[in-house]
């Protein structure tokens, strides 16, 4: 019996210890963190590793794409956080408001807008109670100081409390 309780300790240690790997890998993978070597074995928890996996580098995969759409698009895209600041810009924001992503950032979204400031935090107060808003055509400020014709179409997400925005240059139309 004293060897049955040994292999069952054993065992009941060997499991536990894998199990906390693959609990310390969904961690990792929340927190964009590179993951523990995959487990080896054929056993279950073996195999949900190997798909955990495999679930990661798919999903590093697609953020890779997405960032090269965004990176690569001609309208500007941003997100603007809480605040109203401009967290994330695309590098468009050179060619529609011939300003850098990097000057951008931090700033106030309402700041490049040519029409009244009110105006613009109205729109952006909308959007955190409706989610979504019709496309909305806007005055911006171009660094050199001549004005923009813009769409905005943007997106309120309550999980993120954040507003990501796509701004189409409409000066020629």
């Amino acid at each position: 019996t004293l060897i049955a309780i040994a292999a069952a300790f054993y065992l009941t240690k060997t499991i536990a210890q894998r199990l906390a790997i693959l609990n310390d890998n969904s961690y990792r993978l929340a927190s964009n963190v590179p993951l523990n070597p995959q487990l080896s074995g054929n056993d279950e928890i073996a195999t949900v590793d190997k798909t955990f996996h495999n679930m990661a580098q798919s999903m590093k995969e697609a953020a890779k794409k997405e960032r090269a759409i965004i990176d690569n698009a001609r309208d500007f895209i941003c997100s603007i956080d809480s605040g109203g600041k401009f967290s994330a810009v695309n590098p468009a924001s050179l060619a529609v408001l011939d300003r850098t992503p990097e000057s951008l950032l931090g700033t106030h979204f309402a700041d490049y807008v040519a029409d009244t400031r009110e105006s613009v935090l109205q729109i952006l107060s909308d959007l955190k109670t409706q989610g979504d808003t019709s496309p909305v055509e806007l005055k911006m400020k171009k660094g050199d100081g001549s004005i923009v014709h813009v769409l905005l179409s943007a997106h309120f997400s309550k999980e993120e409390d954040a507003t990501f925005c796509v701004i189409h240059d409409i000066t020629e139309r």
